[in-house]
């Protein structure tokens, strides 16, 4: 539930303003994270390791 306390369905529409402000952050997070763990982030995820 929204910190509002209104109701919002938890997936937007794939097509939705607010899916892609999602993706796009998803985005830089991980970009983020990769810079942060010098690459080893990417790599983990294209080889599908568990985070330790």
């Amino acid at each position: 539930m929204p910190l509002d306390g209104g109701t919002r369905d938890a997936h937007p529409d794939k097509g939705s303003p607010e899916a892609a402000a999602l993706r796009l952050r998803a985005e830089e997070l991980a970009a983020g994270l990769d810079a942060w763990t010098g690459g080893w982030f990417s790599r983990a995820l294209v080889a599908g390791e568990e985070m330790p």
